[in-house]
Order: C-alpha cells, then structure tokens, then sequence
C-alpha cells in the first residue's frame, strides 16, 4: 500500500507516513484491529514526524486498507479530531461509541460487495449517513469485487482520491500544538467527490521483501518549507468473521 500511495503522493508535495502497528504496545499479532490501541500513540508518531517536516497543520488525512481501516472506523471520533478527511479502503466497522465526532472530517469509502465482511462496513456508512450525518461523505461501493479486487481497484481511484484529500482542510481552531503550531495562509478550494469509475483489474505491484520497513516519512528532513500535507496510512488484515482472527497472510508493514 505504501508502493501504491508514496509515489503519486510526493509529486503533489505530500509527505506519506506509514506505520507499523507497534508490538512494543501489545501489538503482537501486527494487525491494527485486533490491536485496537488507543489513537494517542498514533498520534505521537505524527507529531514525531512533523518535527522533521514542516507539514500544513491543517491538510493531514490518514487512510486504513483492510483491518487499517477498520481500526480507524472503530476509533472514528479520535481520529476526526485530527485529520481532515478519512479513506476508509475495504474495511470498516462501526464505531465502538455512538457519539459523534466535533468537527467531522470528510469521509471517503471504497470497498467491493463481494468482500465477506461489507456488511460491517454498511453498519459503518449507516453511522455516518444516520447516526451522525457527515455532509462530506463519499460512499464508492464496487459492484462484484471482492477483497483482492478492492486492493487493485486503487489504481484506478488514486488520482481521484488525492484530488479529493487535497482540498479537505480541518477548519484553523482545531488545530493544537500537535500540529506545530499555526497553518500558514493557504488559499480555499473546493473539489467534488471521486467519480464513480468503472472498475478495472490493474497489475499487482512488485512484492517488498519482508525484511523492508516503511516506518518513516518519505523525503528529506527539513523546516525550510511548508509541506502541503500528510498522508498517514494505516494498514492491516481484514478480520475473518468466524475464526475472529487476521488472515492467514497479512501484511506486516
């Protein structure tokens, strides 16, 4: 996920930081649902990098693959604080507490109908068309794709979707000191939701040997600049929904 985001991410200047769930917090089976740790260490791992990258306060999003994001539909309230606009991509599950989030960030769905846990991520959408009804919530649903075909189905949608984050900004009286500080002034845009493209099978991405890490922010450490934002992804197994464990082959990045 990190080959497939990073590299249409910095040609737009956007730092993408991928980190692994840490096993140091009880994290052992590597999976971000299981886990389910609270946000705040997440958190200290973006405030990390910030302190290496001038990053715009105000236009950080984060995104969860498979598990990823069903960890980041579980703890929706947290990370809404912080980030201005979630990708929820072939996971999601309804959040633990009921409440609402203050502000609501933008929310951006792809997943297929064929995964055998897209009921989960309905009771997500319901909670954020129902419960608490988000004005900026884009739902893409895949006709016939299944979790692999949710994966490939990025390829196609990558470009649309960075559009989308590009112009999602958390509104200044949000931002705190995790943030570093004050956004500098940046001029308003507003974009549409990602079309509904049609869906394409697109090529595997090369395999990355196990033995890689992609636990640091892609780009030279400075302060010089402002970087115009922050693209944190959060990447797990799905969970399966007898056996209540990862699968068998999950990612470990």
């Amino acid at each position: 996920m990190f080959d497939l985001w990073e590299p249409a991410a910095s040609k737009r200047g956007i730092v993408v930081f991928a980190p692994t769930c840490p096993r140091a917090e009880g994290c052992t089976a590597q999976s971000w649902w299981k886990w389910n740790g609270d946000p705040s260490w997440l958190k200290t791992q973006v405030t990390a990098v910030c302190a290496l990258r001038a990053i715009d306060p105000t236009r950080m999003w984060i995104a969860g693959w498979s598990g990823g994001g069903t960890y980041l539909g579980w703890n929706t309230q947290a990370f809404e604080r912080d980030y201005a606009a979630l990708v929820i991509h072939g996971g999601g599950v309804r959040p633990a507490s009921q409440a609402c989030a203050t502000p609501q960030a933008g929310i951006y769905f792809l997943g297929g109908d064929k995964n055998p846990l897209h009921d989960l991520a309905e009771r997500l959408h319901d909670y954020y068309a129902t419960t608490c009804p988000h004005e900026d919530l884009s739902w893409t649903v895949l006709k016939g794709v299944d979790h692999e075909g949710e994966r490939r189905a990025l390829g196609n949608y990558r470009e649309a979707i960075l559009d989308w984050l590009s112009t999602r900004r958390r509104p200044v009286a949000t931002v705190d000191l995790m943030d570093g500080g004050d956004p500098p002034p940046m001029p308003s845009a507003v974009a549409s939701s990602p079309p509904a493209l049609p869906f394409q099978p697109v090529s595997s991405p090369a395999p990355v040997p196990s033995s890689s890490c992609r636990c640091t922010a892609a780009g030279a450490a400075t302060r010089s600049a402002v970087t115009p934002g922050l693209l944190a992804l959060v990447l797990g197994a799905a969970l399966r929904r007898r056996q209540g464990t990862r699968r068998s082959t999950p990612s470990t990045r």
